[in-house]
């Protein structure tokens, strides 16, 4: 099996919910957490250590799960690099449009280059993603976007399921992933 490195969703922890399942299973070999120290960096030095982290992985089979936020960032850093042993990226509830935070802030940042960088995107990386049908930042339009142009991808929606994906379904997706990625 390739390396795998983890990058959680906003105020995301490897102590608990997806994190701690997969710390607890030994399934990843780096992360990022995306918890209140990270995210008080600029987004040019979010995508900086993102990109520092990827960097490790240079000459080593690897692939990322990316929860949220974090999917967001991972995209924007692998849809403009060029990642040879990149083999897959599991997408988890992607931000993939504007949302207004309980805090007052919006997220995501530099959303209209990301927007042209799905349109415009080649990618021959396997993606697998998963996103509720009800999900207001992982609208259909954007996915549609981001999916037309890759070659490799799967794509699963959960119908009626909001940006809170119910635990069975993203465990059995989790699993199916990592069974793949021994293969």
């Amino acid at each position: 099996m390739s390396k795998l490195f983890y990058v959680t969703g906003l105020n995301g922890s490897i102590n608990n919910g997806l994190g701690k399942y997969l710390k607890d299973n030994n399934v990843f070999d780096d992360y990022i957490e995306l918890n209140e120290e990270f995210n008080k960096l600029s987004f040019k030095d979010k995508l900086k250590i993102i990109e520092d982290k990827l960097t490790n992985f240079k000459d080593i089979d690897f692939s990322i799960i990316a929860v949220s936020f974090g999917a967001y960032l991972i995209l924007n850093k692998v849809l403009k690099g060029s990642y040879d042993n990149l083999k897959s990226v599991f997408l988890l509830s992607p931000v993939l449009g504007p949302v207004m935070l309980p805090s007052g802030g919006k997220i995501p940042p530099n959303f209209t280059s990301f927007k042209k960088l799905l349109s415009e995107n080649k990618s021959n990386v396997n993606f697998t993603i998963v996103y509720g049908t009800k999900d207001p930042i992982c609208p259909q339009e954007n996915l549609q976007l981001f999916i037309e142009n890759i070659k490799n991808k799967e794509v699963f929606s959960l119908q009626n399921q909001t940006h809170s994906l119910e635990i069975k379904d993203v465990q059995y997706a989790i699993n199916t992933f990592l069974e793949k990625e021994k293969n």
